[in-house]
This record gives structure tokens, C-alpha cells and sequence, in this order.
């Protein structure tokens, strides 16, 4: 049970009376589309935006809710810590279909918001209350409303981000699809666009960086060997879904499990009914849920999904289709150094999320649990996340946007493990292969690696979709994603010849899931990446379509973080309700 704050993000209140502006505004053109009159429907909106300000001011930041998995009690304890609302009876009435007792477990992320709330309804008038209530559903549902409706949010957007025009309607429409049915989409999209030769590859990187990911974590120092065992059962036991689910492969076991579709009653003229049928439908699947086995051939992203996951309370991760393309998967004609730089770095990534500053709190089955890391080891850790969190807490976007250091320290300390864990696997490959080469290109294997890296982050962004992005994304910017993991390596300075105490070298460097003495000396454990020139090219015979597809890799550009950000970004705004979310936290790429 959780705090379920205003519409826009908690930050925006007290840091940007334009965007405040707007979204009054934008409150006050749907109420006149609405019919209001114009001046009853200006007083109410700024009655309204004035009551989810003080929401605002009592709810959490999300920096700071990084603990709440541990806040946990019986519905008996919270009734008794907040005896005004019939807390069992309204849990109840949702989950109709068992029996919730004074015993059922709950988790309160937000207790002293919960608190601060009922003083806030009380001293509010009904009027407020109910065009809070009114507003949160009408905003969700503008999107499915007709043009005039769609008109306004988009000036509203313009507004806001300083972009022009809106998308085309296919586009709309496509993406609603997609986010609506996604599943049915995502087998046709795996049958036709996704290979098994690129699964089997994706599979032995997945052995190839979890192995360098437990060597790393043998040559800790910091940690004693109890807590090493364990961390290492943890990694072993991790699970990972590649490409899309099994149950693809056979048109009878995919075919009855989108039989949940057939109680949707779909009308060919009715896009809002629609819409409402299958969040119905959604809504009551999930409920269900309760008291059932996690059902683990279900995942939790679609396949055609450019993105990656991974689940704290599953000890999972999910590397669907989507992203196993160019320029984040070159596939198996490309040189190593350009697959293990990017897609490499993912899967590290995603791995290291199981023992980041959330994850280390779950155990391998997944389960929450305080004592399995020893005292010790965790006076370490911290003491090596808050380097981390200090280097990130000092960058700014654009020059202004200061980044928030501890909003994103579980997925920095992500990007730092997982290209550690990368790098370390692609150098024992160089051990037993020969690397291929990019025809025109002076770069050594070393420095292609990182270039592959840091194109897997390019992106393009306008600077207010940059402002929100630092106040409520655990991602930080991109340039400071590329920019953090490799002024943390010693090995990326000697490749570039990068000065000392240049910001590309810094003399403080943050290490967590590496030994120090790599982060100090790096030459003394690892042996040097390969120039080209001390390799030799495969004597294959190779076709030109081939080669041709093969020189086009060295110009991708991708946008790895807006593809898991955009929508993250557009929520602030327009604060879209997902059914899905947020389990034990799931975390994106």
C-alpha cells in the first residue's frame, strides 16, 4: 500500500512554476471542454493544483524509498497505526475472490505519508476531493478521447517540453496496440524478425559474463568469503529469459493462453470500451494472482520490447528480441569487441542488478531477507556505493541539471559492474579466439570495445525532458552513463592516453564489483586487450553483402536509455497508470 501523490512529479511543484503554469492551464482548457465555465473551471483548477502541492510536500522522494521493502506489518498493525480508514474491509472488497485476515501481510512504503494524508482530506473541501478523484481518471483517458481533447494535452506537451506538432495517428495507434496486446504481437514479431542463431549466441554470452562476473567477485577483498558463497549461489542461480517465452515455439500453448482475450468484447467502433474491456480483464487476471505460484514461463516484458530486466523477486533477468539487433547485437559476423562492448555491458548490467544496493536485499530464491550478507561486507559495500554515489552526485546535465547520486545509485553501480563483468569475459575470449577486424578502421580491439559501449548510449533529448529526467529517473543522463563507467577505468585512460587527473582519468576512482587494486593498478590483474594489428583476420571467405553489413556497424547510433526512458519521462507529465508495476521493483535497462 503505497502513497499515491499527485499527478505530476514530486519535485516539479517547488522547482518550476512554468511547468506549474502549463498544467494548470491544461486543467482549465479540458473543464472548458468539458462544458465548465471558464472562470468557475480557473478557480477549481488552482484549488486543485494548490491540494496536490501539499500532497506533494508529504510524500516520499523516490531518492529516498530505496528501504521500503523492509517495511513490513499485518493488516492488524496498520489498522492499529492508522485507525480512520477500514483498511481490511477495502483490501478485501478488491480482493474478493479470498479471504484477507488481521495476519495478511502488507508492505507500507510510505507509512508517514499514509499519516500525513488523513489530515490533509480532512481540511480539504468535497469539491477538491472529488475533482482530485475526477481528474486522475479523466487525465489517464485523454489519450482515447476525441481530437479535441487529443488537441489540448498536445499544446499542453508542446508547452512543456518546447516540441511541436504530434505524432501521427498510425503511430497512435500502433503504439496502443502494442501496449494493450502485446503479447499476441510479440510472437508474430519473434516468428518473423527474431532467429535462434542469435538466442544461442546471446545464451553463451549470458555463461560467458555471469563467469567473469563471480571471478570478479573472487578477487574481493572487502568481502569475506561467507558472504562471497553466498553471493556466488545467488549469481548461479540466476535465471534469464532470452529472445521470447518457450511456449512461442508451439501455436497450441501460446494459442490457449491468449484465450484470456476471448472475454474481452471487442467493438469495432468503441476504441474508449475497448480500451476499458481489456484493463478490466488485465485488472482481474492480476488480481487473481494472490495465493497462486508465480507462474514462470509467464514474462514480464514482451518480446519486441527494446529493453532489458531484471526482477528482484524472481532472481531473474528478461534480454527479449527487441534489443538483440543493431546497434545494441551485431550478431555473429561482427568483431567481439563491438558485441561485448554493448549487449555484453547489458547483460553484465542486468545481471549486477541482483547485487546492487535493492538487490543485495533479496536473497536467490528471491526472498527479502536482512542477514545474509555479513556486518562487515556491508560496511564495505556501503562505504564503495557512497564513492559511487558522490562521482554521480557531481555531474550536471547540460551543465545545470545537477544529478541526483542516490536516486541513481542502484542502476550506477549497474552500469559499473556490468561493463567490469563485460570486459572481463570479452578478454577471456581474446584468450581462446581470434578477433575479427573492421575494414578502414585504426582503432585497436581495446578501443572498440569502448566505442561499442558508449554508442549504445546516444541519444537525443530537449532540455526539459533532460530537467525532469534528474529528478525522477533512477537512469542517469546517458552522457554521464558512458562517462562514469569509463572514468572509473584505468584501462580506457591507457587506451586513449587520457592525462591523469583529466575527467576521463580522474586520480579517485569508484569500485564495487571489482577488486581495488584493479581500479588502482589494473595492469597487475588483467592482460591487455589485443591491437589489431597483433591479430589476424579470418581467413573466410565472406560475401559482400556480408562485409558491407559488417562496415555498417561502426556508424550505429543507439538510443538505449530512450528507449527505456521515454515513457518513464512522459509519465511525469501525464502520470499514465500501468496495471503492471511494480512488483518488487523491476528494474529497466
Amino acid at each position: 500500500i503505497d502513497q499515491a501523490g499527485p499527478s505530476l512529479s514530486r519535485e516539479v511543484y517547488f522547482d518550476s512554476k512554468k511547468i506549474i503554469k502549463a498544467y494548470t492551464e491544461f486543467i482549465i482548457d479540458v473543464a472548458v471542454a468539458l462544458k465548465a465555465d471558464p472562470k468557475e473551471a480557473k478557480k477549481q483548477a488552482e484549488e486543485l493544483v494548490d491540494f496536490e502541492k501539499k500532497l506533494a510536500k508529504i510524500s516520499v522522494p523516490s531518492a529516498d524509498k530505496t528501504d521500503t521493502w523492509f517495511k513490513q506489518m499485518t493488516m492488524k498493525e496498520l489498522s492499529h497505526k492508522l485507525p480512520q480508514f477500514p483498511w481490511r474491509h477495502y483490501v478485501q472488497e478488491i480482493f474478493s475472490h479470498t479471504n484477507i485476515s488481521d495476519d495478511e501481510p502488507v508492505i507500507v512504503p510510505a507509512l508517514s505519508y499514509l499519516e500525513k494524508f488523513e489530515d490533509i482530506t480532512k481540511h480539504a473541501s468535497k469539491t477538491i476531493l472529488s475533482n482530485y478523484v475526477v481528474w486522475n481518471v479523466i487525465q489517464d483517458e485523454i489519450p482515447n478521447l476525441s481530437k479535441e481533447f487529443r488537441k489540448i494535452r498536445n499544446n499542453y506537451k508542446n508547452k512543456v517540453m518546447g516540441s511541436h506538432g504530434q505524432r501521427k495517428r498510425w503511430k497512435i495507434c500502433v503504439s496502443m496496440t502494442n501496449d494493450y496486446l502485446g503479447d499476441v504481437i510479440g510472437e508474430t514479431y519473434s516468428r518473423k524478425h527474431f532467429d535462434k542463431e542469435k538466442k544461442a549466441l546471446a545464451k553463451k554470452m549470458i555463461v560467458n559474463v555471469r563467469k567473469a562476473f563471480q571471478e570478479n567477485v573472487d578477487g574481493l577483498k572487502w568481502m569475506d568469503k561467507s558472504t562471497i558463497d553466498a553471493v556466488q549461489d545467488k549469481a548461479h542461480a540466476m535465471r534469464d529469459h532470452v529472445g521470447y517465452p518457450n511456449y512461442y515455439d508451439s501455436k497450441t500453448k501460446y494459442l490457449k493462453r491468449f484465450k484470456k482475450y476471448k472475454k474481452v468484447l471487442f467493438k469495432a467502433d468503441t476504441l474508449f470500451a475497448n480500451k476499458l474491456a481489456l484493463l478490466k480483464m488485465s485488472h482481474q487476471r492480476m488480481l487473481k494472482k494472490l495465493r497462486k505460484h508465480v507462474d514462470k514461463a509467464e514474462w514480464p516484458l514482451d518480446p519486441q520490447t527494446i529493453n532489458a530486466m531484471y526482477s528482484f523477486n524472481e532472481n531473474q533477468m528478461v534480454i527479449p528480441a527487441g534489443i538483440l539487433q543493431p546497434p545494441f547485437f551485431h550478431g555473429v559476423n561482427a568483431p567481439r569487441a563491438m558485441v561485448y562492448g554493448a549487449i555484453g555491458a547489458i547483460l553484465g548490467h542486468e545481471l549486477t542488478h541482483g547485487f546492487d544496493n535493492t538487490g543485495r536485499k533479496f536473497n536467490k530464491y528471491g526472498e527479502l531477507t536482512k542477514n545474509w550478507w555479513s556486518s562487515d561486507s556491508l560496511k564495505h559495500f556501503k562505504k564503495r556505493s557512497d564513492c559511487v554515489e558522490k562521482q554521480y552526485s557531481s555531474y550536471k546535465v547540460r551543465g545545470k541539471y545537477k544529478l541526483n547520486g542516490k536516486l541513481t545509485l542502484g542502476e550506477n553501480i549497474a552500469d559499473n559492474g556490468g561493463f567490469r563483468a563485460s570486459q572481463k569475459a570479452y578478454q577471456t575470449w581474446l584468450m581462446n579466439n581470434k578477433e575479427t577486424t573492421l575494414p578502414g578502421l585504426k582503432y585497436t580491439n581495446e578501443q572498440l570495445f569502448y566505442i561499442s559501449f558508449a554508442q549504445a548510449y546516444c541519444s537525443n533529448s530537449r532540455p526539459t525532458q533532460d530537467y525532469l529526467a534528474t529528478l525522477t529517473d533512477p537512469h542517469s543522463d546517458e552522457t554521464f552513463r558512458v562517462k562514469g563507467v569509463l572514468s572509473n577505468s584505468k584501462e580506457f585512460a591507457r587506451a586513449f592516453q587520457c592525462p591523469k587527473g583529466s575527467p576521463m582519468n580522474p586520480k579517485t576512482k569508484c569500485a564495487v564489483w571489482i577488486s581495488d587494486d584493479v581500479v588502482q593498478d589494473e595492469t597487475k590483474t588483467h592482460g591487455k586487450l589485443l591491437p589489431n594489428k597483433h591479430i589476424k583476420e579470418k581467413k573466410t571467405k565472406t560475401s559482400k553483402s556480408t562485409k558491407d553489413k559488417s562496415s555498417k556497424t561502426k556508424s550505429s547510433n543507439a538510443k538505449l536509455s530512450k528507449a527505456k526512458t521515454s515513457k518513464a519521462k512522459s509519465k511525469i507529465l501525464m502520470k499514465k497508470k500501468k496495471i503492471v508495476n511494480k512488483h518488487p521493483k523491476k528494474t529497466k535497462h
